[in-house]
């Protein structure tokens, strides 16, 4: 074969090699994510308005909030929500939920009720699946009164 003759080849083998290379990073990005950013995501920009507004409630309350987690375990931690009134005083009796997310991907969300231990103060534990980032969005409710708060944690798997 002379050198001319190769040229073909080599050009078509690009453009296979082109094409193929084309498919299997299609097969991946849609294998591994789903697309699914926010769901709901026109009812919730709808309902901002509200979101608004509760946070304008809750500051009138003027409750303050903690929400602190120590590790028992490698993937075991313990949350401890602290609650008090604009007085400093423990708030009594609340029903203290969370959601625990991770924040790439939701097949690990969960949700949990947190105990009250001591007034003002709710605990639980848990178990999380992976080491890494997972938000915790907290919603206290007592009476026709609620407080949220959200936070990020880290579990460090070298800590």
């Amino acid at each position: 074969m002379t050198k001319e003759s190769k040229t073909p080849l080599f050009f078509i083998a690009f453009i296979f090699l082109y094409v193929l290379l084309n498919f299997i990073f299609i097969y991946i990005s849609k294998s591994s994510y789903n697309g699914t950013v926010t769901e709901n995501a026109y009812e919730k920009g709808i309902s901002y308005n509200r979101v608004l507004k509760s946070n304008q409630e809750q500051e009138k309350l003027g409750w303050i909030g903690t929400l602190e987690y120590h590790s028992i375990e490698r993937s075991k931690i313990e949350l401890t929500f602290t609650l008090l009134d604009k007085h400093q005083k423990p708030i009594k009796n609340a029903q203290v939920n969370a959601q625990i997310m991770r924040p790439v991907t939701d097949k690990y969300d969960s949700h949990i009720t947190l105990k009250e231990t001591s007034p003002g103060v709710y605990q639980e534990k848990l178990e999380l699946p992976l080491m890494g980032q997972w938000e915790i969005k907290l919603k206290a409710i007592l009476g026709n009164n609620d407080y949220f708060l959200n936070k990020r944690i880290i579990l460090d798997p070298y800590s």
